[in-house]
């Protein structure tokens, strides 16, 4: 992972991935009325075909599971991810990207 930009409270951007397929994450937050925050998060394209979509699908389930683990963690200091590795998705982590299976 390689920071590329941080403004504090309201950006951060860094590339993530394997050497081959790095992408780019631009997470943005702003204010959404008091104590309210409304976060943005976007990450590299994908290609219009049967892969991209399946990729893409899959990115936006993982972000959603992150976010809610983020605000989870800090508004009630809740570990929604303590214990939820499952046998599963250590299989599916350790077969690497899914464009290789």
């Amino acid at each position: 992972m390689k920071i590329l930009d941080v403004v504090p409270e309201h950006r951060l951007v860094f590339t993530w991935g394997v050497a081959e397929q790095e992408t780019r994450v631009t997470i943005e937050m702003e204010t959404d009325g008091p104590g309210t925050t409304a976060v943005t998060v976007t990450e590299g394209s994908w290609e219009p075909d049967e892969a991209g979509i399946k990729s893409y699908g899959g990115q936006i389930q993982g972000w959603t599971s992150v976010l809610f683990c983020l605000k989870a963690s800090l508004e009630h200091d809740i570990d929604l991810r303590k214990g939820s590795i499952t046998r599963r998705h250590r299989e599916l982590i350790s077969a690497g990207p899914a464009s290789k299976r």
